[in-house]
């Protein structure tokens, strides 16, 4: 029923899901849009990198900054 690209990106949630506790909000979310923009875009791992850096700079300055909102750290940063 799902295109396989999008099964991949679904997996790709849940495993970032579950290393989040251990790596961390911000590693976890990179991790997960480099690796979904390279796969849905086809786009070159500089340009996804990029993507994904300018994302998570955006949701930190945004949640963390402008709403206080605690990201999760993880225990691999702590």
């Amino acid at each position: 029923l799902l295109p396989p690209r999008g099964a991949a990106v679904g997996g790709l949630f849940l495993v970032a899901l579950a290393a989040m506790p251990w790596a961390g909000f911000h590693l976890s979310a990179f991790l997960l849009l480099l690796l979904s923009v390279r796969l849905l875009s086809g786009r070159g791992w500089l340009r996804a990198g990029l993507v994904a850096a300018l994302s998570v700079a955006a949701i930190h300055l945004v949640f963390r900054l402008g709403f206080s909102v605690l990201l999760p750290a993880g225990v691999l940063f702590r």
